[in-house]
């Protein structure tokens, strides 16, 4: 995986992990299977405080191929059954994620006191 992927992610779930709506994340917890025809790992999946579920994939627009794109339609689908929310995430802010991670330093026990 491209390491520009690996970031969008991580700046994702930082996001996330700030958002007082959510109790709990995942990453990579399950796959969408269609028929042998389709197999998909969402990247997240996150239980709201208020016990609903959102799947999450994240994919810059303009890194979306339509192989792929097929693949988040199944998805949307197979959540859409479950009673799911699901979620395509575009490229975070590169600002509020630089924010967020120079932030998330002060969590580091070296900082607790």
């Amino acid at each position: 995986m491209p390491d520009d992927a690996v970031n969008h992610r991580i700046s994702r779930f930082d996001l996330a992990s700030i958002d007082v709506e959510f109790a709990g994340d995942s990453a990579r917890t399950g796959r969408v299977r269609q028929a042998g025809r389709v197999s998909h790992a969402p990247d997240y999946f996150a239980r709201r405080a208020d016990g609903s579920a959102v799947v999450v994939d994240c994919r810059p627009a303009e890194r979306r191929k339509p192989r792929d794109l097929g693949k988040f339609e199944v998805t949307a689908r197979a959540c859409a059954l479950a009673g799911w929310e699901y979620l395509l995430a575009g490229a975070a802010d590169p600002v509020v994620t630089a924010n967020l991670r120079w932030l998330a330093g002060y969590r580091h026990p070296r900082r607790s006191g």
